[in-house]
């Protein structure tokens, strides 16, 4: 990855290239750079907001979090042309993007199959994007969510959380083989440390909604210990 700095040239451990100016940093990515070592290593800070932009192609499994007594993460990941994020797993523990973002997230596929095989009947199924772990600030633009365990996205939200979903498309392709199959397009739950707390805001503009028949419904909300989650649609 050539880095370019203010002074000075440096190369640096892979291929795709990163442009460093006053506060802000920009990588230009393939699906045959490492993304999940550029996400490890490329210092995001609330003083160094970072953008990742993905070329077209199909991209591995990846995380982007934080432990929940940590700041988020300060990074963009914009999607240029078809841009795929895939996992294969099935399991819980395996979706396309673990995210915990205080940024935005742009015109890209989350896609969580079983193609490496059946799931477990105890496990509970990958989300396409598992949105969770503390406060996040996150807006979605033109993305695409799709799972076939489960709800396509699941997340967790802090009193103190705002996440945005503009022109989104959620697709729940599960059936009755699945444990959490009946958990709609989009599954939202408040965070368990939330005791009678009011905050979280769920934004759902101009989004899309598929889930199967028996379904609870296509957004899913589970409000724990009398926290609440406002939810806005449009």
């Amino acid at each position: 990855m050539k880095k370019i700095g203010l002074l000075a040239v440096t190369l640096s451990f892979c291929i795709g290239m990163a442009v460093t100016g006053m506060a802000d940093t920009r990588y230009y990515v393939s699906s045959e750079d490492d993304l999940q070592k550029i996400i490890d290593n490329c210092n995001d800070s609330s003083a160094n907001r970072v953008e990742i932009y993905m070329e077209a192609g199909t991209y591995s499994p990846f995380n982007a979090v934080s432990d929940m007594n940590m700041e988020p993460r300060y990074i963009d990941f914009i999607g240029m042309g078809m841009v795929i994020v895939e996992s294969d797993d099935g399991r819980y523990d395996f979706p396309a993007a673990s995210l915990r973002l205080d940024g935005k997230v742009e015109g890209i596929s989350f896609t969580a199959t079983h193609k490496n095989g059946e799931i477990p009947p105890d496990d509970e199924g990958a989300y396409a994007v598992h949105a969770d772990y503390g406060s996040q600030h996150t807006e979605f633009n033109n993305c695409s969510f799709l799972s076939y365990q489960t709800a396509s996205v699941g997340m967790g939200l802090t009193h103190d959380s705002e996440v945005t979903f503009n022109n989104c498309q959620f697709m729940n392709r599960a059936d009755e083989s699945s444990k959490r199959w009946q958990d709609g397009a989009l599954y939202v739950h408040t965070d368990v440390h939330d005791v009678n707390i009011k905050g979280a805001r769920l934004n759902l503009n101009d989004c899309s909604f598929y889930f199967p028949i028996g379904a609870h419904g296509s957004v899913v909300t589970e409000e724990l210990n009398g926290a609440s989650i406002e939810i806005n649609y449009s």
